[in-house]
């Protein structure tokens, strides 16, 4: 009679059989081995005890020696040849109990066996292959591909490997599948090969980030880092000079706000109110060194107007209350 269960693992360091239960009309008649899957054969007891049935453990660490009964349930006796003999191979397999009855007559039935196998296995952590920072203009949706980001794992899928994130982009907005995510949500890098992910650019000049770490399901893990992303307008570059003799008041704003342009050389022909999601909401002409505008009509929060006249594009950031 033989019994095999299937085990996935590292290289062996402990083994035990937790549960042995069955029939028979006289154990003295029984050689029972267990067999690894690379052949190694331990014999757990041979030909003992002149009685019926079986139900006991074997461990290697019990202070008793295999011997009589057979069948107290709950004893815990050592092996007749100690499992210390796979130690150093492979769980990985079939591992088969064999119980040969040397004495044909007598009748039988192998109820229960629960093998326990303890391996230490090296886990292959996930690594980053491509973190390239994206550069992209104003108000721009762009899809984040794998020649910009990609982790692999040599024992694990794309669709295995899921990035979680921990901190999201200060200005625009991350996108999976169209919609905007939250901190702690995941996405896999199959997501990322399908070009699920994507980022919408605002309507300012910065340079912001977002933050991830990767797990792979089997204890695989890589710590925190930073997905680089640049935003600059293709129209017009910033200079920080004239953005000091550019003044925006009051702020926080209620019903008007004052764009005043009087200590500027600069010529500034136009202006856009963008909110924090990058959306354009509303433009207009400037015809002199001072304007007023209204912006009674839009809620509270913080906002950005770019100051433009197509050879600079000058970002102020401003409160409406």
């Amino acid at each position: 009679v033989t019994s095999s269960v299937s085990v996935s693992g590292g290289t062996m360091v402990d083994v035990n059989v937790t549960e042995f239960v069955g029939l028979h009309d006289n154990n003295k008649d029984l050689v029972v081995t267990l067999i690894s899957p690379t052949g190694t054969r331990v014999v757990m007891f041979d030909k003992i005890c002149n009685q019926s049935h079986f139900n006991c453990t074997f461990d290697d660490a019990s202070n008793s020696s295999v011997k009589c009964p057979l069948n107290a349930a709950g004893k815990t006796y050592r092996p007749k040849n100690k499992f210390e003999a796979f130690n150093g191979e492979q769980a990985n397999g079939v591992w088969t109990l064999e119980i040969d009855d040397t004495s044909p007559g007598n009748g039988g039935e192998l109820q229960s066996f629960t093998l326990e196998v303890c391996s230490s296995q090296s886990v292959e952590s996930p690594f980053i292959v491509n973190n390239n920072e994206i550069l992209l203009p104003w108000n721009q949706t762009k899809t984040i591909s794998t020649s910009e980001l990609k982790v692999e794992d040599s024992n694990n899928s794309a669709a295995e490997l899921a990035y979680t994130l921990v901190e999201l982009p200060a200005g625009g907005q991350l996108k999976y599948d169209g919609n905007s995510v939250s901190i702690s949500d995941q996405f896999t890098q199959s997501d990322i090969d399908s070009g699920k992910l994507t980022y919408v650019s605002g309507g300012w000049n910065y340079s912001t980030y977002f933050s991830f770490t990767v797990i792979d399901g089997e204890g695989g893990f890589l710590g925190i880092n930073n997905f680089n992303i640049k935003v600059n307008n293709p129209n017009g570059t910033f200079d920080a000079a004239i953005a000091n003799e550019i003044s925006v008041y009051p702020i926080p704003a209620n019903e008007r706000l004052t764009i005043d342009l009087s200590e500027s050389n600069e010529i500034f022909t136009s202006y856009d109110l963008i909110n924090v999601n990058g959306q354009l909401l509303t433009t207009g002409k400037i015809d002199s060194k001072t304007l007023s505008v209204d912006v009674s009509q839009f809620a509270t929060g913080v906002y950005f107007l770019n100051i433009k006249n197509g050879r600079y594009s000058i970002p102020k950031r401003i409160v409406i209350d």
